[in-house]
């Protein structure tokens, strides 16, 4: 009986290891030449709890430099991404959820040319409140939160990006005082 329970609890913990390359949809084509001054930025974004099927999700990306900007649809509470953009200063900037919007505004963190520029593990809360003035009406405001998960995060972009990963280095560049 305990190889049976032994069996199982590997068979298992290989489902969860192999649940966590499956995840990647990947957003870019994988390439071994990024164009001219183009970096790649990776991250994780995660909205817990709020996506349901069908509510149309996004956030904004802003370049400080030009102030440019990109709207990233998630399709799920968990999305990995790879997005080329050109070398310069950028934060996150907006969230939408269904008919909710909300600004947001993280510190800067850069994306270097040349180079697969982790950002974070970024996690985007909702948080409401009930108002006692106004009856049972919740007021939403977000929130998110930026983690140091690279050790985790960057194998499982790296499998989905074999080409990209292995023509170009990768850097850690988290917002400051994230």
């Amino acid at each position: 009986m305990k190889i049976f329970a032994r069996v199982l609890k590997f068979v298992l913990l290989i489902a969860v290891l192999a649940s966590c390359t499956m995840n990647v949809k990947p957003n870019m084509d994988d390439t071994s030449q990024l164009p001219d001054g183009k970096g790649v930025l990776v991250a994780r974004l995660a909205v817990p709890y709020l996506l349901k099927p069908g509510l149309p999700t996004s956030v904004a990306l802003l370049n400080i430099n030009n102030g440019s900007g990109v709207n990233i649809r998630l399709s799920s509470a968990e999305t990995y991404l790879a997005i080329p953009l050109p070398a310069g200063s950028y934060r996150w900037n907006n969230l939408s959820v269904g008919s909710y919007g909300a600004h947001i505004s993280s510190k800067q963190f850069e994306i270097d040319a040349g180079k697969i520029n982790y950002v974070g593990d970024i996690i985007l809360l909702m948080e409401g409140t009930n108002n006692p003035r106004t009856s049972s009406i919740a007021t939403y405001r977000a929130n998110f939160k930026i983690y140091d998960y690279h050790k985790h995060i960057l194998p499982v972009l790296a499998a989905a990006y074999p080409k990209l990963w292995s023509n170009y280095p990768v850097v850690i560049n988290l917002p400051a005082a994230y």
